[in-house]
């Protein structure tokens, strides 16, 4: 196994030997590819490729890698809930505050109103 391969997943590892071994065999790297893409090792491809830049196979393999990876990326992204418009929480918010105002005053004008008027439990003496 090379030395780039230590990181890679057994089988990656193992086809990547294989094309080390016999780099101008194109169905090796294409069994590579194949490994690459079903464990999504991407990343760790790029990089060994990468070492060989300016190889036109290794150009041709790390350009091939790169869209594949964007494609997959595109494929399984998720999308972000929308957020919510500031003028929609804006609107929350102040009808929020003028519930409370109109509690706060409520409790108010009972409580004056209940210092007001006498007790009927109490008798006067």
């Amino acid at each position: 196994m090379t030395e780039s391969a230590h990181d890679a997943p057994p089988s990656v590892a193992a086809a990547w030997s294989r094309v080390v071994d016999a780099w101008q065999d194109d169905a090796l790297h294409d069994a590579l590819f194949t490994d690459i893409a079903r464990t999504g090792s991407y990343a760790w491809a790029a990089r060994v490729y990468s070492e060989r830049k300016g190889d036109p196979i290794a150009d041709r393999q790390l350009a091939k890698i790169v869209r594949a990876a964007e494609a997959t990326m595109r494929a399984t992204a998720t999308q972000l809930p929308e957020k919510t418009s500031p003028r929609y929480q804006l609107a929350v918010l102040v009808v929020l505050a003028i519930a409370a105002l109109i509690g706060l005053l409520y409790m108010l004008a009972q409580r004056q109103t209940s210092a007001a008027t006498p007790d009927p439990t109490t008798e006067p003496r």
